[in-house]
């Protein structure tokens, strides 16, 4: 259901944000996020040869561990800006909305990290399966109070499609956590602790120079705002951030279960278990460069298809839903068969062969990473739908799946066992998904249906993934185009205006203009 707006009149957008167009913002986020890609890449490439593999193991559940805690400790509160933020704006009383759910949020938050650090020795011990590293998770405790207001942070300007100020923060974050880490592993200790310090200076140094942002924005908003009522406010909203948050706790344990099961149902000790987690970790490090993007692309695309849904062109929403969809999964099936190729280089070289167990399950971790992309970006029609609790049950079958799989797999198989329960979760995950927003009118193509198949041929090497890529892009076989002809018209149009614009911009150059 909308939010109705109040007989106040519509507000412009504060001059403090500009609203970015999708292309525009999707440009800008995709042109910081190549260099901030490439920059956290080589920060993970510096952590693998820096760190024993049993503290990358420490870093990995670490992190994990902060991306899992970040939004449980907020109620799920800020997941819902993107739903609702633009409509109380609309309807000129952000104000109000803002400063509720700012108290809402940091109350609970502040007391959650006090109470983790009063227990850490406990935390210690579940975490990473000894007492020994309760001063680790006590840096945690600070990391996840900064951690907490830069997401606070993003998730308010990704409602308002602030483009620029969004790829900033996250620009900023990444720059300051390689310089920060680089300066505490080498002039201090190489070690978990450290890597985790970095994280929450870069944290805090990025939300508090974005603050600047919020500032404007708070004194540009009109202090006689049309009157909103607790109940009215809490009734729309905390149902919505509750299934937010139940989704964020399930997706988040998805990711960190394998981990927690090898620590814990490993039968190994605790250092031979968090070496296990850091040979694990050398292997996502490639994937997790394009998993980062598909979900700040989810994040960026959701209030552009809400205010689609919002005008009733739903048709418009899953047409360009499955679009992005297509797009997505042709790019990084293209991107992870030349990391397939480069894969020997990359281990040999840049790891300096530290990490073999982590190569050899290298293209299963990729084939995950593509389907938990597709999975993000899908979520997306539930939001329109405000179904987002629905989500939570895909990933809850995904997650039984994977404790399930993992404790017959594991004790046999070990770190191999791990991935194929991985991977079978993610893909029983993601077809779930798509069978809930087809029974919500979503019109799941039946392409995508049969590419999604496509990742599992990185299993058998890049050529064959090359192969099967090459059959669904050219339409040889009419049944596996990927592309209708509407979808071929507009890739073809968009190629042709970035050609037109690459033609325009070389012949001003020629002339010795200023390109505009």
């Amino acid at each position: 259901m909308a939010l109705s707006a109040q007989s106040a009149p519509s507000h412009s957008q504060p001059s403090a944000v500009r609203t970015s167009t999708l292309a525009e913002g999707v440009l800008i986020l995709l042109g910081l996020t190549v260099v901030q890609r490439l920059v956290g890449f080589v920060r993970s490439i510096l952590f693998c040869r820096w760190l024993d593999a049993d503290q990358l193991g420490q870093w990995d559940l670490a992190f994990n561990f902060l991306m899992l805690a970040a939004p449980l400790a907020v109620f799920g509160l800020p997941g819902s800006f993107g739903r609702y933020v633009e409509a109380y704006r609309e309807s000129g009383r952000l104000r109000a909305f803002l400063r509720r759910t700012t108290w809402a949020s940091f109350v609970p938050a502040i007391t959650f990290c006090i109470v983790a650090a009063a227990v850490s020795p406990w935390l210690a011990e579940l975490i990473f399966g000894g007492r020994e590293q309760a001063t680790l998770v006590l840096v945690m405790a600070g990391t996840l109070a900064a951690l907490i207001t830069f997401n606070f942070l993003t998730c308010f300007f990704t409602a308002l499609r602030a483009g620029r100020i969004i790829s900033y923060m996250q620009f900023s974050n990444t720059v300051l956590f390689a310089v920060v880490s680089l300066v505490l592993m080498t002039c201090w200790q190489a070690t978990a602790v450290a890597g985790v310090a970095a994280f929450g200076v870069a944290c805090f140094l990025s939300a508090a120079a974005s603050i600047v942002w919020m500032v404007r924005l708070w004194r540009e908003l009109p202090t006689a705002e049309a009157r909103l009522g607790h109940g009215e406010l809490w009734a729309k909203l905390l149902p919505f951030a509750f299934w937010v948050w139940v989704t964020n706790w399930v997706s988040n344990s998805f990711d960190l279960a394998d981990r927690y099961m090898i620590v814990h149902y490993g039968g190994l000790d605790a250092k031979a278990a968090l070496d296990l987690v850091g040979q694990y970790h050398s292997a996502r490090v490639m994937p997790v460069l394009f998993l980062g993007l598909a979900d700040m692309l989810s994040t960026w695309i959701t209030p552009h298809l809400i205010g689609d849904w919002e005008a009733g062109r739903r048709e418009a929403v899953g047409a360009r839903l499955m679009f992005i969809l297509k797009v997505f999964l042709l790019a990084f099936l293209g991107i992870s068969i030349a990391m397939l190729v480069c894969e020997p280089l990359f281990f040999h070289t840049a790891l300096a062969d530290k990490f073999g167990f982590g190569q050899a399950i290298f293209p299963w971790t990729l084939a995950c990473a593509l389907w938990t992309g597709l999975a993000m970006i899908s979520n997306n029609w539930l939001w329109c739908a405000e179904r987002s609790r629905l989500a939570t049950v895909g990933l809850a079958v995904g997650l039984v799946t994977n404790v399930g799989l993992n404790l017959w797999l594991l004790p046999r198989y070990g770190l191999n066992g791990v991935v194929v329960a991985s991977a079978a979760a993610k893909f029983l995950s993601l077809m779930l998904l798509w069978t809930m927003c087809w029974l919500l009118e979503l019109k799941v193509d039946r392409r995508l249906l049969l590419v999604s198949l496509l990742p599992a041929l990185l299993l058998f090497g890049p050529w064959w993934a090359l192969l099967g890529a090459a059959i669904v892009v050219s339409g040889i076989v009419p049944a596996l185009s990927l592309f209708d002809a509407a979808e071929r018209a507009t890739l073809a149009g968009a190629w042709n205006k970035i050609a037109d614009r690459l033609k325009v911009l070389l012949a001003r150059r020629r002339l010795g203009e200023r390109p505009a």
